[in-house]
Formats: structure tokens, C-alpha cells, sequence
């Protein structure tokens, strides 16, 4: 989630980005009552999701996902725990294509770094659309991702907007 509130004239901006990966369902919204339900250019004020666990869900492609591991201590036999990508373990998270792989052309930086040259579509497994975009509609999944994914809202007359946040939605 990114939030930017009480700025530009007293809106609120906000969004659910997946750019750098996904760990846990989460949810973010205006409560009912506290805001102007007046259209703002494109963007409403409404609650956005991204309520499915791709990670666990088995959604998430073996390259991308991030696993807990699990070994057995040489000197003690206990077990230990870190990151890592071993196939024996359950994904707890899926990485962004940019933080798997990195490189300019899936981080969008460099020559790739403006709207008309960072294409997912143009990669060889286009990610963002195959992944997050399925599950995940309303979020950001990469830099230019799209126009449609930032919310907006505005106050009513009694002041500040109130927000909802979920975790595991």
C-alpha cells in the first residue's frame, strides 16, 4: 500500500502496489460516511483489494516465489530457518518480476525507465498480466502499469476521510 494523505487541496491518494512482490491478502478502503462520493477525473474513492494469496493459493510461477527453508543443522541436528527458494517448502511470498530477475528492462530503469519502453507485454513471460493482474485487478504490478490504479478521495463536510485497512481480507 501506498498513502499519501491530506495532500493537493486536502485529497487523498492511494494505491495497492505488487511492483516489488506480494506476502499476504490485504484490503484498504474509505469507511462509509466519512468521505465525498463525487467522482475526482478518473479516480474514485473506494476500496481496493487484492484479497487472493497468490502466493500460497499456488499462483505464484516457480521463478518468482519466494519459500521458507527448512534444514537440518549439520552440527546439533536442530532445524533452522531462512530465504530462500527451496522446491520442499510451501512459497510464503511471490517476487515482482524487477526483484526476481532485476535488470532494466523488469525494473524499468535506464533505457527502459518511461512509459512508452517498459512493456511487460514485450517480455517473454509477461508477469504483471499473467500473475498479478489476474488476481489482483485494481493493484500496480510494475512501474508503468497503468493510469486506472491510483483512488482518490476528498472529505465530506465533517472533516477527514476514515480508512479501513485488512490484512488476510
Amino acid at each position: 500500500m501506498e498513502v499519501k494523505l491530506d495532500s493537493d487541496g486536502g485529497l487523498d491518494f492511494y494505491h495497492l502496489t505488487l511492483e516489488h512482490g506480494f506476502n499476504v491478502p490485504v484490503s484498504f478502503g474509505p469507511l462509509a460516511g466519512t468521505f465525498d462520493g463525487r467522482r475526482l477525473g478518473n479516480a474514485l474513492c473506494r476500496e481496493v483489494a487484492c484479497s487472493v494469496d497468490i502466493a500460497a493459493g499456488g499462483h505464484c510461477p516457480q521463478e518468482l516465489a519466494v519459500r521458507e527453508l527448512s534444514a537440518v543443522n549439520s552440527v546439533g541436528g536442530e532445524q533452522s530457518s531462512g530465504k530462500g527458494s527451496s522446491p520442499l517448502s510451501a512459497p510464503i511470498g511471490c517476487q515482482s518480476a524487477c526483484a526476481a530477475f532485476g535488470g532494466d528492462q523488469f525494473c524499468c530503469r535506464g533505457p527502459f525507465d518511461r512509459l512508452d519502453r517498459c512493456r511487460s507485454s514485450e517480455w517473454k513471460v509477461d508477469y504483471p498480466s499473467a500473475v498479478f493482474k489476474a488476481y489482483c485487478p485494481l493493484a500496480y504490478s510494475y512501474k508503468y502499469d497503468d493510469s486506472q490504479s491510483t483512488f482518490i478521495c476528498q472529505s465530506n463536510v465533517n472533516g477527514k476521510v476514515g480508512y479501513g485497512l485488512t490484512f488476510c481480507p
